[in-house]
């Protein structure tokens, strides 16, 4: 009789010292093995290598503790920065050969996206970081077989994005202007992804849909905090350059007009309240610039940006009254919805719309539903 033959394996003796201390195989997985981030092990790696120490920008001494709980994912006791590994080489390398396409309609946006936010990322730890996680969230949406791989990854970068990040928000000067923006908006697109999987906008605590929102009015603050030469002569010139090349587009109108008149209408009708009034015919008035632009003559000509436009100017009442569920004030929104349709081909804010006004509807009652026919067939979204 022939011995049975043992099936080859490939050995491997660069895991980490958890999994040959348990002698299981280690997939390797740097800062954290897959083995070890399920059982909440410090993992360690004995590199074969000398460690190469990263810059002195990516040595933040802030602790984990200013960062908001609501904000982290995936919280982890790091109290210094890991140093650039080969992984974090492989994120960079697919932001700037795919990620980077898919942040911007404009061409030369994507290449301020490839070239300058990169260039400006290994002078700025939270800016690398946040080019880093939302390169390893893209990896996790591209391929389900991805997703155990790179979304721990994407998880745990965020986490210092934040925790280096959110400190600097605190003293916005000329110096740090560039490098808080680009973590503001990257950091708006993280959440988009990540907060689109959650079962609700409309919790008890009213807190998802608000925070969402006042993740992106956040960059309202820091464009605020600047002067207009910084912002159109500095690196990013081109972003706000292009922009207010288009605000000649709100001066025309769009095929959506009458629905938004119709809107006014009835939000003037149903609401008693004058200071409620002002801020509903405020925010439909703006809502209709914005529709003015994105749907405007000369098509695919608009931006990403300018569909969150709208969100950006929001007044803080519009929000409260949001965040009390007004009914009125969820119509407008729903009327929103229209616009992140166009969207849809955006894998960050995909499926956003239809998420949105399937949540709004169901907060409405009877009467309120017959509000937003119109919106709800603009999605394609079948109740």
């Amino acid at each position: 009789m022939s011995p049975i033959s043992r099936k080859p394996h490939r050995k491997t003796r660069t895991g980490c010292a958890n999994c040959k201390r348990r002698r299981v195989k280690c997939d390797e997985r740097q800062p954290s093995c897959l083995n070890c981030t399920r059982r909440k092990l410090q993992c360690e790696f004995e590199s074969r290598y000398q460690r190469v120490e990263p810059p002195s920008t990516l040595s933040p001494k802030v602790p984990p503790t200013a960062v908001p709980k609501s904000q982290l994912s995936l919280a982890q006791d790091q109290s210094q920065s890991p140093s650039m590994n080969m992984a974090h080489l492989e994120l960079l390398h697919h932001f700037c050969t795919s990620t980077y396409y898919t942040l911007s309609h404009n061409s030369i946006l994507r290449i301020m996206y490839q070239t300058t936010v990169v260039k400006i990322g290994c002078t700025c730890d939270y800016v690398m970081y946040s080019i880093l996680s939302i390169s390893a969230l893209h990896l996790s949406r591209l391929n389900i077989e991805q997703e155990q791989r790179f979304l721990p990854q994407a998880l745990d970068l965020h986490h210092l994005t934040l925790t280096t990040g959110l400190p600097a928000l605190q003293n916005i000067t000329d110096e740090n202007f560039t490098c808080i923006y680009i973590f503001s908006i990257l950091t708006f697109m993280f959440d988009s992804a990540r907060r689109r999987e959650c079962d609700t906008l409309f919790s008890d605590e009213n807190t998802g849909l608000v925070e969402w929102i006042s993740v992106l009015r956040g960059t309202r603050a820091v464009i605020e905090s600047s002067s207009q030469t910084l912002l159109h002569d500095g690196p990013l010139g081109p972003l706000f350059t292009i922009g207010q090349r288009r605000v000649q587009a709100q001066a025309s109108s769009s095929a959506h007009t009458d629905y938004l008149c119709e809107l006014q209408r009835l939000v003037n009708e149903a609401t008693t309240n004058s200071d409620e009034i002002d801020t509903y015919n405020q925010s439909i008035n703006s809502l209709r610039l914005t529709f003015n632009v994105v749907f405007n003559k000369q098509p695919d000509t608009y931006e990403d940006t300018d569909v969150f436009v709208w969100l950006y100017k929001l007044s803080d009442h519009f929000l409260e009254l949001l965040s009390q569920k007004k009914p009125e004030a969820l119509v407008i929104l729903a009327h929103f919805s229209v616009l992140l349709k166009q969207l849809d081909d955006r894998w960050w804010i995909n499926g956003w719309s239809t998420r949105l006004i399937s949540q709004i509807y169901r907060a409405l009652g009877e009467e309120y539903r017959l509000w937003i026919v119109w919106p709800i067939r603009e999605v394609g979204w079948v109740p």
